[in-house]
Order: structure tokens, then sequence, then C-alpha cells
């Protein structure tokens, strides 16, 4: 049986898998909300920045690299190639993943001194260690079946993995902390479960290189690519990661330290972290999913045109992207702008959220955009760009946190994260513009999107104030459908009549 498709065909299977996984997530995000309340999500985040940091160090870009580099040879006709390149990297990404899994294990002890919520946090980064040799591994595999365009199997692995996590906490909450209210349970509970998933995530694609068809080495050929090449590739993707992954975590494990200072101590500090960090943002891009499938393949495709000297169809293809990127990220910003209440209400049985909705709506399509144009950035080969606005952003927002977090707490960090996206989507856009032939209207990007997003609100907010209808998860239910119903409607409306006008 084959798996390949094309563009579109890899999208419409990325896109429908994440929807899935992520919805899937969410329900269970929301789960552990209500057993854990914020204060429980907020230790949860915080483990979670820190596991995210070594992970990046056992997974180190490997999976862009292979799918980068496999494209290219597959491009050539080189299925030998193609193969080598992952032999290769599954060797470096396996040696690196036991490295990070050792550290964090030496690390975990001081590491939990450090954190707000102390020894609670030592047992899952244990525990979450195992998990990077697997991980490292799997972004092998997986970026190299996207690379070859067997995108369902990537795509696949990543709602088999996330079943397991759930299925795995599920069973392991109902059986042992089924009374339980700490925090602390919870959290190795979950780590159980999140390591128990990489695992099989592994098995998963592993099970499909080792069985499927593939290039056969003989004896006396060699299986591997030149390290040169694939060190070339990994290394600016790995800084860029490593030092994105190491500047969060300071800024996740200094948040809570701020809020304290704020007032209302660890617990409250824990609870705001929780809700902004583990509750609203994770909200906010969820509608995401419709987009995230678009990044996983356009390194490779793109990749693909620009080894060619015309840039003509790449730029085509970047500036098509962007447009609709564009116009995806107005449409889920006006949602959470309109309908922050009901929201809040529906996921969380609180409005607690709605204020963080509201506010970070307003920059919603740019933290959209910027991560669609990262992504096309680093397929056309500007990894070291992307590695130095990365760190830009991450010290603007760090230096932020420790100036005004102390007299400002919770309100302030939200305009922390609108100002630090605005940034960085700007020195995005200029990058994009200087180094491509792609080309940006204000009026057919943002002006006409903008105008529909307020038309399409309106209307939405009319409509539930004459319905009355009281339920919240109803009212955010049918608010959403008809925003987007009215919005798309009304942006096809402008689009028809702007047609053969110059921007």
């Amino acid at each position: 049986m084959k798996f390949r498709a094309g563009l579109l065909g890899s999208a419409a299977i990325l896109c429908a898998f994440s929807l899935v996984c992520k919805g899937s997530g969410m329900l269970f995000r929301l789960y552990l909300s209500n057993r854990m309340g914020s204060e429980g999500i907020g230790l949860y985040q915080l483990i979670l920045s820190v596991y995210a940091l070594f992970a990046s160090f056992a997974t180190a870009g490997f999976g862009v690299s292979v799918s980068k580099i496999a494209a290219e040879e597959f491009e050539r006709g080189g299925l030998k190639g193609a193969a080598k390149s992952l032999n290769t990297a599954a060797r470096l990404a396996l040696g690196l993943g036991v490295v990070s899994m050792l550290s964090l294990l030496i690390l975990s002890g001081p590491l939990s001194g450090i954190l707000a919520g102390g020894p609670k946090t030592l047992a899952p980064l244990r525990i979450l260690s195992l998990s990077m040799p697997f991980m490292a591994l799997s972004s092998c595999v997986k970026g190299y079946f996207i690379a070859s365009r067997r995108v369902i199997i990537p795509a696949s692995s990543q709602l088999f993995e996330e079943l397991c996590k759930i299925g795995l906490n599920l069973i392991i909450i109902s059986l042992f902390l089924q009374n339980s209210m700490d925090s602390g349970s919870f959290c190795i509970g979950i780590a159980v479960g999140l390591t128990g998933g990489e695992v099989f995530s592994l098995i998963y694609v592993w099970g499909f290189w080792l069985f499927g068809k593939r290039y056969r080495f003989s004896k006396k050929e060699s299986k591997f690519y030149p390290v040169g090449r694939i060190t070339t590739v990994i290394l600016p993707n790995a800084a860029s990661s490593w030092l994105t992954s190491g500047l969060h975590a300071a800024e996740n494990i200094l948040i809570p330290y701020c809020f304290t200072l704020y007032g209302g101590g660890e617990s409250k500090a824990l609870s705001d972290f929780g809700l902004i960090r583990g509750m609203a943002i994770p909200v906010l891009f969820f509608p995401f999913a419709f987009l995230s499938a678009l990044i996983s393949i356009l390194i490779p495709e793109i990749s693909r045109l620009n080894t060619f000297t015309d840039k003509t169809a790449r730029d085509a293809k970047m500036q098509k992207t962007l447009r609709v990127s564009f116009i995806f990220g107005f449409a889920a910003g006006g949602v959470f702008f309109f309908l922050p209440r009901e929201i809040s209400l529906a996921f969380y049985h609180s409005d607690s959220a709605a204020t963080a909705f509201r506010l970070l709506a307003t920059v919603t399509p740019f933290m959209y955009v910027e991560t669609i144009m990262d992504g096309l950035l680093k397929g056309i080969g500007e990894q070291a760009f992307t590695m130095r606005a990365t760190l830009y952003n991450c010290a603007l927002r760090i230096i932020s946190v420790l100036v005004f977090l102390p007299s400002t707490g919770a309100y302030g960090y939200l305009w922390i994260l609108i100002v630090s996206n605005t940034f960085s989507f700007a020195i995005y856009l200029w990058r994009i513009l200087k180094v491509s032939g792609v080309r940006i209207g204000f009026t057919k990007h943002v002006f006409s999107p903008v105008l529909c997003v307020i038309a399409a609100g309106f209307g939405t907010r009319r409509f539930l104030g004459f319905a009355g209808i009281v339920s919240p998860s109803l009212s955010a239910g049918a608010g959403s459908v008809l925003f987007a119903a009215l919005y798309f409607l009304l942006f096809l409306a402008v689009s028809k009549l702007g047609s053969g006008k110059s921007v």
C-alpha cells in the first residue's frame, strides 16, 4: 500500500489528524483543569517547560533536518541518499537522546530546589527524562516520512501517541488517584503517561520503516550519509531550538517567582501562571490546527522549489500560504475577541480566563502568521536568521518579565506577550520581504480582514443578545460558528469587489 499524497492532500491529511489530536488533547486538558485546578495546571506547565528544554536537546532539530535533506535527495531521485540521511541522523539522535536523559536525571534534584512547587517537581522530571531517546529517534523517522510524502504515517503516529498518553493517564488516575487532590501525585501520573506515549509512538513509526518499502543496502555498501552535511543542516536548527527552549524555560521559571513578588504567595503565583500559560494560551492556539499541517509539509516542499534557479514558483507558494494564514489568523482572533466570556465559561466553567482571551486575541493573528513565517524561512535556508530573531524576542521577554512583573502581575504579563509577539511578527515579515519576491498588500492582507472581523463580531453579538442563549457551551459554539460564517462570507464579498484592482 502506498501512503503518498500531493501538497494539498498532505495538508488535508495532516490537518484532519491534527484536529483530532488537538481536540482530544484539549478535552483531556479540560479534564485535568477540573481535577487539578489552575494551581495544579500551573505546576504541570512549569514541569513541562523544563521537560521541553531537555527534549529540545534530545531532538535538536533532527526531524526538520532529516525532512529537508531527504526531500532534496528525493528530488534528485536519490532513494539511497534519503535512507542514508535517516540512518546517520538516527544514530546521532540516539546518542544525544541518551545524553539528555542522563543530564535531566542528574539535574532534576537541583532543579526541583529552584522551581516553584519544590519537591513535587522531582519525581515527574525523573520519569520524563526516560522518554528522551525514544523522542529523538521518533523525530528522525517522522521527518523522513514527511519528506517522502507519506504524511499519513507521522500524522497517524501523532494521534496514536496522543491517544496512548491520554489512555495511560486515565488508567493511572482511575486506579491510583481517584480520590486524590494532590497536584504532585497528578503530575507523576501524567509524566508516566507522557513517557509511555513517546515509547509507543517510536514503536509505531519504526514499524513502518522496518517493514515498509525502502532502499536495501548490500553488505559492502556504506549505509551512512556524510556527517558534515547532516550537522551543517542540524546545527542551525539545533542551536535555535536549544536557545529558544533555554530562554523559554528561564522565562517560565521566572514568571511564578515574579508573580510571588507581586503578592499572593506561591499558590496564587502558580494559579496565575497556570491560568495564562496552561489554560488560556492552549485554547487560543487550538484553531491553529487548521494551519499547523502546512508547517510540517512546507519545509520539504519549499526546499524542493528552493533548489531551482528560478524562484518564482517558490515565492508564489509562499505568498499564497501567507495570504491564507492572514485570513485564518484574523478569523481566530475575532472569535476570541468578541466571545471571550462565553469561551471561558464553556471550557473552564468560570470567566477567569476571559480577560486573557480578549487581550491576547488582539495579537492572535500575528502569532499564527509568525509561526507560518518561521517554517517558510527555514524552508529557504534562513535558519540562522530565525535563531537570531528568536533570541532577540526571548531576551526582550525575559527582561520585561524581570522589570515589569513584580509591579504589574498577571495583567502585565499579558501585555508583555502582546508586545513581544508583535515585535517577533514584524521582524519575520521584514525578513521574508527582503529575501524573497513575496509582497504583502496592506489592504488585502490586513485592512479587509479587520473590517470583516468587526462586522462579523458585532453581528454575532447582536444575534446572541437577541437569542438569549443561557448555556455557555451552546452560546460559545453557536457564536463561533456564526462569526466564522459571517466573516468568510463578508471576506469573499469584499474580495470579489476588490478583484482586478491593484493593492
